[in-house]
């Protein structure tokens, strides 16, 4: 969490590093701090908007976290 962490206050907009974050909470089992952070992931990140393969993959993503399995430990 600490590494994510940093590296989202050097690079706040990485998409990856959004996703990663909203992983992270997914992993713990915490749905709405992972659809939060996904969903920072889609708005505020340059490849989120955009019809690029990236955009279509964190949408994806978002639509995991809104109402997929949570991962077995």
């Amino acid at each position: 969490m600490q590494k994510i962490e940093r590296a989202l206050a050097m690079r706040p907009r990485q998409a990856a590093y959004l996703d990663t974050m909203a992983e992270v909470w997914f992993a713990k089992q915490d749905r709405s701090k992972a659809v939060e952070w996904s969903q920072k992931a889609v708005r505020d990140s340059f490849h989120g908007g955009s019809g690029s393969e990236a955009g279509v993959g964190l949408r994806e993503q978002y639509d995991r976290f809104i109402s997929g399995e949570f991962p077995v430990p």
